[in-house]
This record gives structure tokens, sequence and C-alpha cells, in this order.
């Protein structure tokens, strides 16, 4: 495994009786910032090609590592897993490539502690005719919360009808683990620093510029929705606004009951989106269908279109990811919309594992400061 990180450091409220000493500045001035340079973090590769079964759900092995942090991954054991050696909220990305071949279907996802209920950032492909030498890349991405030792794996599923490879990193098959925040908390304002004069520096400063600072960047905004209790029906060509019924994450008031379609950025900065739409229908030809993610401002003017991923959709229980970074301003709101194209309807899935069905998400992160 790789090299173990400091554990997270925890910000300190300063107090009045409190003398800044050489000792008491290292601990909460130079060891918060060198935490925050150096969150838990995991790039892992693979060396060599890994037959994948048709019909079975197979954990990516990955033999070889960039960077691992935090200790988190093996090349040794259980070399499919990422184990966190530290609580929060992860950004999860991996990249799967498939060997060509024009038969079956591929998926691709995430999954935590050996649980088959759940498919995270699950993305689908059903190669056509044409593919039968191209190699089929499946790029997914999600946010989870890991406590310590919990572990994910990548999972790769074909039934094409004989084995195919996942191939090496030459081809970029890899999985990226990052820490991005605290399990819990809201989020303070954004650091605004000050330029320090000469006097006395009253405690209520100190705890602005140096407690307050170190915990926004531990905390950031982060809002993750599903689609989890009731499917949604999509008329035939329709282009309609998808509906989230359950809040997984909210710390910074993303989202409103009463306006379900919706998340609204309350600090402007650039936030990344991630979406995944589960489409539920039997089609009875190749049909072409595509989300995307819209932003508007607080008039209703759309500003951006962007998450745009459009596939034929060829069989039923297809679901397909995408993520972006974008600039919003407070007050901007973002909403996922669907587009059905077939002449008969549609659904958007809830979560119900019995009947192959894992939900939709989406996720809105911020990342920088505009």
């Amino acid at each position: 495994m790789g090299g173990r990180l400091m554990p997270i450091h925890t910000p300190v409220t300063w107090n009045v009786a409190d003398t800044p000493t050489h000792t008491i500045l290292n601990a909460r001035i130079r060891d918060g910032i060198n935490g925050l340079k150096a969150l838990p973090l995991a790039v892992l590769r693979k060396t060599a090609n890994q037959s994948i079964s048709s019909g079975v759900h197979t954990a990516v092995t990955w033999n070889a590592e960039d960077v691992d942090s935090d200790g988190g991954h093996s090349t040794v054991s259980a070399t499919e897993r990422y184990t966190a050696q530290t609580a929060g909220w992860y950004y999860l990305t991996a990249t799967v490539v498939f060997g060509g071949n024009a038969n079956g279907r591929r998926d691709a996802y995430f999954r935590v502690n050996g649980d088959t209920s759940r498919r995270w950032g699950w993305n689908t492909q059903t190669p056509t005719t044409d593919a039968t030498g191209a190699d089929i890349c499946m790029v997914i991405s999600t946010h989870l919360h890991l406590d310590v030792g919990d572990w994910v794996e990548a999972i790769a599923h074909q039934d094409s009808g004989g084995a195919l490879n996942v191939l090496t990193s030459n081809q970029d098959s890899r999985f990226q683990i990052m820490w991005v925040a605290q399990t819990d908390g809201d989020v303070r304002p954004l650091p605004d620093p000050k330029t320090w004069a000469p006097g006395i520096w009253s405690v209520a400063e100190m705890n602005v510029q140096m407690r307050d600072a170190e915990q926004f960047f531990l905390q950031p905004p982060l809002c993750i929705v599903r689609k989890d209790q009731s499917p949604q029906t999509l008329p035939p060509f329709s282009s309609d606004l998808v509906i989230w019924d359950t809040v997984v994450r909210d710390n910074n008031h993303f989202y409103d009951s009463s306006k379900p379609t919706r998340l609204t950025a309350q600090l402007a900065g650039y936030y990344l989106f991630t979406l995944q739409l589960q489409w539920l229908r039997d089609p009875v030809t190749d049909e072409p269908r595509y989300h995307r993610v819209q932003l508007f401002n607080q008039a209703g003017t759309v500003l951006e279109t962007l998450l745009l991923f459009q596939n034929d959709m060829k069989q039923t229980n297809e679901s397909y990811t995408s993520s972006a970074i974008a600039a919003m301003n407070a007050g901007d709101y973002a909403v996922a919309r669907a587009h059905e194209f077939a002449p008969t309807t549609n659904q958007l899935a809830e979560l119900d594992p019995s009947s192959t069905q894992y939900g939709c998400q989406m996720d809105m992160r911020w990342v920088s400061a505009l």
C-alpha cells in the first residue's frame, strides 16, 4: 500500500486565553495547511488485460498505483478494492475499456462493501454491428460516503456470449478515488483573506480567518439528490425535467422540496455536476434518448447546457452517467432534463433492486471560486 497521511486536521476555535506560541501556531496553522495540501487520493491502473466471463458481474483488478496517499489499496491482495482509511465523502471516477465485440451489452458501476442492491454511477452501452473490432470505453463517476473500513470496487459486466478482456491502462482503464469532504457539518462562508496590520488581533478575527477558512475547504457545498421512491413517466417525444424525491446530502440549502426539479447555488463558484439516469422501457427498435443539465439564472433564463449524453436505447434498464464543471452565481439553479424520442412512453427508474432498478442521481459540488 501507499504511504499513510496525517489524519484530517480538525479546525480549532481560538479563545481569549490562547497565547500564539510557536507550538500553537504549528498545530493550528501549519498542520491545517499541510492537511489541505494532501487529502486522500488514489489513482489505480491495470498492467495486464483481465478476462471478464459473459454474464458475470466481475470486480476489476488494479495492480499498479500512480498514487495512493492514504494507503487504501494493495497491489498484493484484494487488488480490486479501495478501502477507506479516512471517513468522509469521496468522488470516484473510473474508466473501464472492453475489447471490441458487437454482441450483447456492457455495464460498469461502483459497488460498496459487496452490496449488490446498489449500482453507483452505473453506465451501460450496447454496441452496434460496427463495433466488432472497436474497443468500448465506459466512464463512470459518483460521490459516495465511506466510513473507515468501507471498500469500493469498479464492476464490469458483459453478455456477449463469450469472454471479453478489460484492457490495460495503455487503453486507459483506471480507477481514481479522491476524498472531498468531511462526513458532517454545514458550510462556512467563503474565506475572504484579510491583510493583517500591526496591532492586537481579536479572537473573532482569528476564528474567521483561520478556523472558518479551514473548515470551508473541509466542508465545501455538496448536494446529492436521488430518484428512489417512485418512477417518473416520460410521454412520447417529450423533454421533461427530472423530479428528485430523496436528499442524500445537502449542506448548503441547494434543494427545496417545493421545487423538486432544481438545485440552487447559494454561493458563486465553479461546480462539478454528475448525472445518472436509468431508463426502464424495452424499446421495440433502437431509439435515441439523451439527458442534459441546464443552468438558469434567477430570472429563468438559460445560461448553459452541459452533460449532454445521447445513446440509442437497445435494451431495457439502460443507465447513462456523465459529468462536467460549470460556473454559477448565487441564485442560479441547475435542472436535469430527460429527452424521450420514442413514439411510446418510457420511465425513469426508482430504487427497486429486485427489478434491477437502481434509481437516478444528480450530484452538485463547489470546486472553486470564480
